[in-house]
């Protein structure tokens, strides 16, 4: 059925790079495992940072994943291992969706537990089946690439097969974009929901409630290169600064945008709820946000005054937000532009080929990475410097890929140039003394659109 994620053979060949892991398993859980999960990580082609205010984004999945080998226990315990050993081991007694998770701590077994309790949650599971678990990731971790994500996702898939549950991929993703909560972010479910509903050789447009996809074919002469430019990406360190405070200046924005339209702002969520009930294209709110909206930044008290509002009453809004200065003109102008910018894409994308279609694809990345640095400043010194080099070097379009802030590029190179450009790439930007230590074999690499999740057993 395809609404419930693909079960296949422990013996596909796709798990041969999982051989040692499996071995490794046998070894310190003397026993064959049960089953075994994965979850792919993404990359986000393009509509960065929109997914939160209600619009839809152009993800595909990609061959690195969270993979985890699974034996079923007779108790409520969770005995968890990773194939890493940074990762230290954890266990987990009498398990149950009541499960404390400390999100003031950063610990790699909290992003384990987030998939596991949202799966608790959902299915209101009494009497939970345990199990032995051995963690195998692939997925570049700080590189926006979603490892997070990955986690997340492989654990909700773990908890579900362990304990016999039926849920189909699109309560996966929902309830997987919940329980990223309980890690104290605030996302906006393209991670989840690229890696439950991906397909091999297609892109997807995603849109939201309801959660819908749309399969984008991505041209015949195209290949995407993927760049890390070594600057981490610690979502969970700069949360409350950086990804959070912009989930809260769209919000705010929303808000504003609605009452001064006339709207019962209390009413309203996000970006696209104010779009949806004055009935404008995206791109008319552009003109919206230049007329309505001040470009210099807000203050709280402004935002309270504005909305006729206490501030106790914005403030349950700001989550761990506690900066005080909202750069809303900019947030907003950066959202409205880019879901144009998606749709544009899938636009081009679908058409037969002509000579530009390629070149048009790369423009909009272009553009798609200067508002990501200069509206919503989410870019970051290396991110400019590397997207910069990638153009020089040949790609039709390079932008930052994922929450920004370091991490990962995306490129758009002639199929046909490909090899030649990494080779470039190498030499341009890798072989630098200051980074050459970092440099992995996965800090460069083509990619083509790979499956979604799926369950092995």
């Amino acid at each position: 059925r395809m609404d419930t994620v693909t079960v296949r053979s422990k013996d596909d060949p796709s798990l041969s790079n999982l051989q040692h892991a499996i071995a490794k398993f046998r070894d310190v859980y003397g026993s064959d495992p049960d089953f075994i999960v994965r979850a792919p990580g993404r990359v986000n082609i393009i509509g960065e940072h929109i997914d939160y205010s209600g619009y839809a984004v152009l993800p595909m999945a990609i061959e690195q994943d969270t993979a985890i080998i699974v034996k079923r226990r007779t108790d409520a315990t969770v005995r968890l291992k990773n194939i890493n050993p940074v990762f230290e081991d954890r266990q987990f007694e009498n398990v149950s969706e009541h499960i404390e998770i400390d999100n003031k701590k950063h610990e790699w077994s909290n992003y384990f537990l987030a998939g596991l309790k949202g799966v608790l949650e959902h299915s209101q599971v009494q009497s939970f089946v345990g199990f032995d678990a051995l963690v195998h990731g692939t997925v570049p971790m700080a590189a926006g690439l979603s490892s997070s994500s990955a986690m997340v996702c492989a654990a909700a898939l773990a908890t579900m097969e362990a304990n016999l549950l039926q849920l189909s991929k699109k309560d996966l993703a929902d309830l997987t974009c919940q329980s990223e909560r309980y890690i104290g972010l605030m996302g906006g479910g393209m991670d989840q929901a690229i890696s439950f509903l991906a397909e091999k050789g297609t892109a997807k447009l995603i849109e939201f409630n309801p959660l819908t996809t749309f399969d984008v074919r991505i041209p015949s002469g195209a290949a995407f290169v993927i760049a890390n430019s070594l600057a981490e990406s610690h979502k969970y360190l700069t949360g409350a600064s950086c990804f959070n405070m912009r989930v809260v200046e769209s919000r705010l924005g929303a808000f504003l945008l609605a009452k001064k339209s006339g709207i019962d702002w209390t009413k309203i969520f996000k970006l696209k709820d104010v779009q949806v009930e004055l009935k404008l294209k995206p791109v008319d709110m552009v003109d919206k946000v230049k007329q309505l909206l001040h470009v210099e930044p807000y203050s709280l008290d402004e935002v309270c005054s504005e909305l006729n509002a206490q501030v106790e009453d914005i403030k349950k809004h700001l989550g761990n937000v506690t900066l005080q200065s909202f750069e809303i003109y900019k947030r907003c102008f950066h959202v409205f532009s880019e879901i144009d910018r998606v749709y544009k894409f899938r636009e081009i994308s679908e058409k037969s080929q002509d000579e530009f279609q390629l070149e048009n694809l790369g423009k909009l990345m272009n553009e798609s990475h200067s508002s990501c640095d200069q509206l919503y400043d989410c870019s970051c010194p290396d991110l400019n410097e590397l997207t910069t080099i990638c153009r020089n070097l040949g790609a039709l379009g390079s932008r930052l890929t994922g929450a920004g802030w370091g991490g990962c590029t995306i490129s758009l190179v002639q199929l046909e140039n490909v090899n030649q450009f990494v080779d470039k790439l190498k030499k341009e930007y890798f072989s630098r003394p200051e980074i050459a230590s970092r440099v992995e074999s996965d800090s460069v690499f083509v990619t083509s659109p790979g499956n979604g999740a799926s369950i092995y057993k």
